[in-house]
Parts: structure tokens; C-alpha cells; sequence
């Protein structure tokens, strides 16, 4: 149906049908993400925008028109398998990206696969019953990922003694454990080590510990909400003497939150930061425009660059058949500016590289969401990678 035609059934109310190589030659896609709960500012309707841009960037490229809808999962697994299935089995959507939720990726991950349908999510990581053959990518990497290569990269500036501050929850006690490992293995000293009770009570005395200590850095080996709650409650006035902070990565939405209290230094590791390349500036200058002024976040980028990998694919086999458009994604790297050269392993992992990036103080910000400055890149060779799932090779049983 033309553009104009959909225009007069949709103003004048007609009763208006498609001819059936039409609807066929639609590209459908949903944005099924979170809207209300707590990662709406780092996914949410900027998802939702970072879909259409992907889009409209496409144009130059396909002839194909192409629909994107989205719905709101509430946090919760039951609605989002029964959107995927409506989405899936009525309106014979075509592709489903953002999904930033772990437990909700890994259960819809067998639907899109009886389905025949392509779901590329944005989870930070990796659900543990990954599926070999299945048709889900997932396009950003687990927090352990961030983690392990935020150390790499410290190491690899020089920051030697490290002071570990943990917590007696079953995380932070295996992050830990990973973490002292990873600094025995690789040349690393711990300074120190000091752990916080219920409530993070101590603070304050573990901060002084951590100044006596000499560390070069202090990691915080905390999930995210306990990170930014010791952020929030960091004693004040910020003594010079604390050793930058690091733990695996923030939102930024989340540091936006924090962007006027006094905090020491801290260093994080993402696979896209708004300014780290002129291609991710212009992105984010357009996306800002269309997102009240916010900059994105790195799941607008990989929704973003989730859509436009697969339009690609469509328009270069000229059809959407599953199979071949998955395989023709895996077999060609990503091409949209910021995760440049990205590859797809056969496990549905996307390989990028991975920003070493330090907070800047209040005195050095330029502008709005100015957080970081880039202090190492990390280049696919010397990253330390998700373990590979052991898929067999086609046609073997």
C-alpha cells in the first residue's frame, strides 16, 4: 500500500485492504522493552527512538517499507512471553530487539526459535541456557565481561595494588574471589581488603582504611544498586588521599543522577560511550534531539545498531527468510559507525571492543553528560571474551 493511500485510509477512516505481495514485503519490528521500571531511562522510549533512526538511516538502502511498534513488559516474564507471542503469531512481526532483561531474554529465547523469528537483545548478559542454533543475538556484553577487562585495562595503565571492598552478599562474594584471581594471574597486588555490613554500615571507617592502604585503586565489588547507593552516601568532603574507585559499569543515566556530588575519580568499562568517536557524537547530537536532550546510552546503541545489521542483511539477500538473514548477519561484520568491525560469533555473541573510561571531575566537564574521558580502548586481540558455547557445526547431529 502507498504511503499516500495508508494516509487517506488512516484520515478518512476508509476500509482499506492491502494486496497480499504488500503486506508480505513489510518488515515488521517491535521494541520490547521497559517503560516504567528501572531501566527505563537507559532503554525504555529511547529504544523505541533509537529503532525508528536505525530505520530511517536504512532508507538509503532498502526499498522495503518497514514498521516498528513497541509495548511496555512491566518487569515482568509472564507479559512480555505473552506479547512476544501476540507479536509473533498475529501480527507476524519479523524481528523484536532491546529486551534489557536477562531472566526475561533467556525464556523468550525458545519461542522465537519454534517461531522462526529473530530476537536480538540488548540484556547486559548473556542468559546461561543460551541456545546453540537459536535465533537470538545478544548485542551487548555481561557485567563479568566488563568486569574482567576494567581490570585488564587498569593493569595495563599501571594501577598495580589494588584495595577490594565487598560485601556478604553471594555476588559481590564471587565477584571477589574473580577478581583476586584475575590479579594474581596477571601481575596484580592486593592492598587490602575490607567488607561492609547490613545496610553498607562502615562506610566511613573502611574509607579511612582505604586511604592508609596506598592502593592505586579501590574496586567496589557490588551489583549495581548497592554501587550507586555507596556512590550516593560516599563521605563528604571527597578526601584526594581515596584512590580512584572502578567497578564493572554504570548506566548513564546513572551518573547523570550523580553528576553534582563531589565524588573521587572512578573509572568504568562499556562497549559505547557517547563521545568516543566523531560517528558515535553525530549519532548521539541526533539522538538527543529527539530524546528531550538526553545522549544515548549503550542500549540505544545496540538497539540502534541491532536494527540496522539486520536491515542490512534483508535488503542485501532481498528477503527475510530467518535462516539466511541470521546467517548472513553472523558472516558480516557490523558496519554502523561506533561498534565498527564488530563480529557475531556462531553463539550469538557480539564481539566489541571494550572503553577504559575515567570520570571527569565537576571543574572538567564541557557541556551535559561530559562524564568520561577515554583513557584505553581495547582491541578484539587482547579482549578477554564471554566463554563460547560448544555449537555444532551445521548438519551435525
Amino acid at each position: 500500500m502507498s504511503l499516500v493511500l495508508r494516509l487517506l485510509c488512516g484520515t478518512l477512516f476508509l476500509f482499506c485492504t492491502s494486496p497480499a505481495w504488500a503486506e508480505q514485503d513489510v518488515i515488521r519490528i517491535g521494541v520490547l522493552t521497559d517503560l516504567s521500571g528501572g531501566m527505563a531511562e537507559a532503554a525504555g522510549s529511547g529504544s523505541v527512538e533509537a529503532a525508528e533512526m536505525a530505520t530511517e538511516d536504512a532508507a538509503h538502502f532498502t526499498t522495503r517499507p518497514v514498521t516498528v511498534i513497541s509495548a511496555d513488559y512491566q518487569s515482568r516474564k509472564d507479559l512480555a512471553e505473552h506479547i512476544s507471542e501476540d507479536w509473533l503469531k498475529r501480527q507476524n512481526i519479523d524481528l523484536v530487539v532491546d529486551v534489557p532483561n536477562p531472566a526475561i531474554a533467556a525464556r523468550l529465547q525458545e519461542l522465537f526459535r519454534d517461531q522462526g523469528k529473530i530476537l536480538l537483545s540488548s540484556t547486559p548478559r548473556r542468559p546461561e541456557n543460551a541456545l546453540c542454533g537459536g535465533n537470538s543475538i545478544f548485542w551487548l556484553y555481561d557485567r563479568e565481561t566488563l568486569t574482567t577487562n576494567l581490570i585488564r585495562g587498569l593493569l595495563a595503565e599501571h594501577k598495580q595494588r589494588w584495595f577490594i571492598l565487598g560485601g556478604d552478599t553471594p555476588y559481590s562474594m564471587t565477584v571477589t574471589s574473580a577478581v583476586k584471581d584475575l590479579l594474581q594471574k596477571n601481575g596484580g597486588e592486593i592492598a587490602g581488603e575490607a567488607y561492609l555490613g547490613q545496610r553498607m554500615s562502615g562506610l566511613a571507617a573502611i574509607v579511612n582504611q582505604l586511604k592508609d592502604a596506598k592502593a592505586d585503586i579501590a574496586f567496589l565489588a557490588f551489583e549495581r544498586p548497592d554501587i550507586l547507593f555507596l556512590l550516593h552516601h560516599w563521605p563528604q568532603p571527597v578526601d584526594k588521599n581515596t584512590p580512584p574507585l572502578a567497578f564493572g559499569t554504570l548506566h548513564l543515566s546513572d551518573v547523570d543522577d550523580l553528576k553534582d556530588q563531589p565524588l573521587p575519580p572512578f573509572y568504568v568499562a562499556t562497549s559505547f560511550y557517547w563521545n568516543q568517536n566523531p560517528a558515535s557524537r553525530a549519532f548521539a547530537d541526533r539522538f538527543a534531539q529527539r530524546n528531550h536532550g538526553v545522549m544515548p546510552s549503550a542500549i540505544h546503541a545496540s538497539v540502534y545498531s541491532a536494527v540496522y545489521h539486520y536491515l542490512q542483511s534483508v535488503s542485501a539477500l532481498g528477503g527475510k527468510n530467518t535462516d539466511l538473514v541470521l546467517a548472513h548477519m553472523k558472516a558480516h561484520p557490523l558496519d554502523d559507525g561506533f561498534f565498527l568491525g564488530s563480529p557475531i560469533r556462531k553463539d550469538g555473541i557480539v564481539l566489541h571492543r571494550v572503553h577504559l573510561l575515567l570520570s571527569k571531575s565537576l571543574e572538567e566537564r564541557q557541556g551535559p553528560f561530559d562524564f568520561f574521558q577515554l583513557v584505553r580502548t581495547l582491541n578484539l586481540p587482547e579482549l578477554a571474551t564471554p566463554t563460547e558455547i560448544p555449537c555444532p557445526a551445521a548438519g551435525t547431529p
